[in-house]
């Protein structure tokens, strides 16, 4: 999720969440939960300002994962959503990213051999 400030995109934090739910209760659905899971993950990570850059390390995040699960089970109209984990979260600045995109972009591709007939 991009961290926006001043209208000018600083960093990113970028997580991986895994949820747990009654998988008859799934099959039954006509739209993917992970839709909601991450939509509510985005709004209580970006949309509700809930973190800043670098100090993901002071908040709640068992709170955070609740929040998410409720407002998951509100979109899906009941308790679907039984559980949802942090898998990783980390921030990482617009710095860095510059960084790894110019050093991958330096990188030459590897010779590729040329094929000898076969003499068997």
């Amino acid at each position: 999720m991009p961290m926006i400030i001043d209208g000018t995109v600083r960093g990113y934090v970028v997580a991986k969440l895994v949820f747990t739910a009654d998988a008859e209760a799934l099959h039954q659905l006509a739209i993917e939960p992970q839709i909601f899971v991450t939509h509510r993950a985005f709004d209580e990570i970006y949309t509700n300002g809930r973190v800043e850059f670098g100090k993901l390390s002071k908040y709640n995040l068992a709170e955070m994962m609740d929040n998410i699960k409720n407002k998951s089970n509100e979109g899906l109209n009941g308790p679907l959503v039984q559980e949802v984990l942090v898998d990783s979260i980390n921030y990482v600045d617009k710095a860095e990213i510059r960084s790894l995109a110019s050093t991958s972009a330096g990188r030459t591709k590897p010779a590729t051999a040329k094929a000898e007939p076969s003499t068997h």
